[in-house]
């Protein structure tokens, strides 16, 4: 459920004039949240009386969003690189793919039946 900022800082006032407990049956809400409210007193003063949340400060999904996406063309960047490589190093007739898999056996274990390369 959602409580206003001007809820919480009536409820907030009256634990201060009595306990936390009494103010949290007094209005219908657990003492974790008339604590919790306790805690942000001061920024929920800030705020707009029927707004809910405490939102202070400025977004940095910007800032990360920017350095994902640096990041993920440094990733590209390489892969290309590397692609490069292994086209080259195919051209020379290194493993192929059969040879590859065959390699993913331990020594001793015996192949598949209808295992017949790649």
């Amino acid at each position: 459920m959602k409580y206003d900022a001007s809820f919480k800082l009536k409820v907030v006032a009256f634990a201060n004039s009595s306990n936390n407990s009494v103010a949290a049956t007094n209005y219908g809400v657990n003492e974790k949240m008339v604590r919790d409210w306790q805690k942000s007193e001061a920024s929920l003063k800030k705020i707009p009386p029927k707004k809910c949340a405490v939102k202070i400060g400025i977004c940095h999904w910007h800032e990360l969003e920017n350095y994902l996406e640096e990041d993920d063309l440094l990733w590209r960047d390489s892969d290309e690189e590397e692609d490069d490589s292994k086209n080259n190093e195919d051209e020379v007739g290194s493993s192929s793919d059969s040879d590859l898999y065959e390699n993913l056996f331990m020594l001793g274990d015996e192949q598949p039946a209808d295992f017949e390369g790649f």
